[in-house]
């Protein structure tokens, strides 16, 4: 946008009459107005300064380092305080007796520092200009030795950008299953927030990483070696991927129920059957005595194991064996875990103990 003074020049230049009276037509000045600044008077359109939290803090002021000392002292002087211990405004205002509010709170008090700083001697100043001017040397010491850090780099969530050479994609609304791990930490890979950064990275790894996914967080490099499409209920765990080589992949559905040989397998504990049999009589309570039997018996029988390993009876049909349940790998905050698709149970890879519940796209660690 153009600034106030540059466009009244061109207008004067261009519509200016004999007498030095501007006569603008209607469409050149509603035009010359929208590509004004507006920002308001004396102000000029400056981008924001980002500030480095790591640079040196600018010393404080020695009106403001007196002002810190003594603001508690200041108030309670010439803030009276109400039955109730709050501050009130001062004897003289219009809101005299009456509890501060809002800004007032600070201004008012801030006002009235700096009313009195002016009238203090500079004896009594000098203790607060001294810890200012060494605190300055402080200051001046530490920017000569600093280095600024480099700005950090802004994710853009809605950047897809083309497969570079030798790579396809993007293949939107996909994933890659399991993240890519260091060779050296045995740990993973974390996403990155360049997507030119992931590829280049990506390249330096051979069998540890066939591709690329785009999430909510970043660029993350993926083992595979399958691409699964992306439920529009989880879209920003799987926003795009990219492939190493120029063969276009499979996608194949979401679903661990269509891949069969890539999802692994948890066992889950078969419940109980029910007793269908209602005239089968209830087993009378077990005696002191008889308790007692039992657990000499069992006792036998975990010696006799140590040394004789009796075979396991195969089950006589199959409802009798305990089912096997397929399920995905997901990665949750870096780490790998189980997801039972059917019933939203998330399981430790390890222990195979259920951790965690995957509601609508959602998933939760217990």
């Amino acid at each position: 946008m153009s600034s106030v003074a540059t466009i009244i020049d061109a207008l004067s230049t261009k519509f200016a009459n004999e007498e030095g009276l501007l006569v603008i037509p209607q469409e050149e000045l509603v035009k010359a107005l929208g590509s004004m600044k507006t920002l308001g008077r004396g102000r000029t359109h400056k981008p924001k300064k980002e500030k480095d939290p790591d640079a040196p803090k600018r010393p404080t002021s020695a009106y403001m380092l007196w002002l810190n000392e003594n603001r508690g002292a200041i108030r309670d002087e010439h803030f009276p305080v109400n039955e109730d211990g709050v501050h009130c405004y001062p004897e003289g205002d219009v809101k005299a007796g009456e509890p501060l509010e809002g800004r007032d709170k600070v201004t008012l008090i801030t006002k009235k520092a700096g009313a009195m700083w002016k009238e203090l001697d500079n004896e009594s100043k000098v203790p607060f200009q001294t810890k200012f001017e060494e605190a300055s040397l402080a200051y001046k010491e530490a920017m000569g030795i600093y280095t600024p850090c480099e700005p950090k780099q802004k994710y853009d969530l809605s950047e897809i950008p083309d497969a570079p050479e030798g790579w396809t994609g993007p293949h939107h609304k996909t994933y890659i299953p399991k993240v890519s791990k260091d060779l050296e930490t045995d740990k993973n890979i974390k996403s990155f927030k360049s997507f030119d950064d992931a590829v280049a990275a990506a390249n330096k790894i051979e069998e540890g990483c066939a591709g690329i996914t785009k999430t909510s967080t970043g660029y993350s490099l993926r083992i595979g070696p399958e691409m699964r499409s992306n439920p529009e209920k989880d879209f920003n765990s799987g926003i795009a991927s990219w492939v190493k080589g120029t063969e276009e992949p499979e996608i194949v559905d979401q679903s661990p129920c269509s891949s069969p040989k890539s999802s692994p397998k948890l066992k889950k504990k078969a419940s109980p059957k029910a007793n269908d049999d209602e005239n089968v009589p209830t087993p009378k309570k077990a005696t002191k005595v008889e308790k007692v039997e039992k657990k000499k018996v069992e006792k036998s029988k975990r010696a006799k194991k140590v040394v004789i390993k009796e075979p396991t009876p195969e089950p006589d049909n199959e409802d009798d064996s305990e089912p096997e349940l397929e399920v995905e790998e997901i990665t949750i905050e870096g780490k790998d875990y189980y997801l039972d698709s059917n019933s939203g149970d998330i399981y430790n890879m390890e222990t195979q103990e259920i951790v965690g519940k995957s509601d609508d796209g959602k998933h939760t660690i217990f």
